[in-house]
């Protein structure tokens, strides 16, 4: 992989993926419930790989060269429409054949958070979004979010919604074996349900989604951060001193 683009003089990216998952680990909404059976341990181990990968002459996690497996970074972004219902942001994957979020690997990104807003922007054609904090209830309004410009110790990244591993069969066209995908999703929102522009090299099309139609998705873990959202929505009001 290309040296990292850090201008802000951030942590290293196998830092700011650490720093995620020990926040991650404490956070309720995280929801370990929902996870498939070993998923804490295989979480650990993801853990003490980044650690080790921070060090010089480690395996690059952050390479799709790296065929024993590296991260990823997503989001969910939602935004409602005319009617006020909330929709979901869709890219119609040309490797699974499924509908689902904007994400990818990294290139020169300073942080999990900008390489997530970039697939974005590049997937989808939608420019301006903002991270949602997890430790207060959902509120559909974009003006009212934080702009999250510094998430957890100062490394620009708002909190990960949820952390996924799952297999990514061979791909002949671009030579790469069967590998590991650690993909880090953030949750996010837009304005409106703006017009979308496809990158149609790597995605058939995009469309904003009812929401509600993830809970019936073909894939669990779109199912899965659709009842953590329902759980963000449920949360208590913080406690105003």
């Amino acid at each position: 992989m290309s040296p990292t683009h850090n201008p802000l003089s951030l942590p290293p990216l196998p830092l700011q993926a650490s720093a995620q998952i020990d926040a991650y680990w404490s956070r309720p909404l995280s929801s370990f419930d929902l996870h498939p059976h070993g998923y804490n341990t295989s979480l650990a181990a993801l853990g003490r790989q980044l650690r080790r990968s921070a060090k010089p002459g480690a395996r690059d996690l952050f390479s799709r060269a790296n065929m024993f497996g590296h991260l990823t970074a997503s989001a969910l972004v939602l935004a409602p429409d005319a009617h006020g219902e909330l929709h979901a942001l869709l890219v119609h994957h040309k490797a699974s054949g499924l509908w689902l979020v904007p994400g990818g690997h990294f290139e020169r990104d300073a942080s999990l958070w900008a390489a997530a807003a970039r697939e974005v922007r590049e997937e989808t054609g939608v420019t301006q979004i903002k991270g949602v904090p997890l430790n207060q209830p959902w509120q559909s309004n974009f003006h009212a979010l934080p702009d999250l410009q510094q998430g957890l110790d100062g490394d620009s990244n708002p909190p990960v919604f949820d952390i996924d591993t799952h297999s990514i069969p061979d791909n002949p066209a671009k030579a790469e074996k069967a590998h590991l995908h650690h993909d880090f999703l953030f949750l996010a929102m837009a304005e409106s349900t703006s017009a979308l522009t496809p990158q149609l090299e790597e995605v058939h099309n995009a469309r904003w989604e009812p929401l509600r139609a993830l809970a019936t998705h073909k894939n669990r873990r779109m199912q899965r951060v659709m009842r953590k959202f329902q759980r963000l929505c449920d949360m208590p009001a913080p406690v105003r001193a």
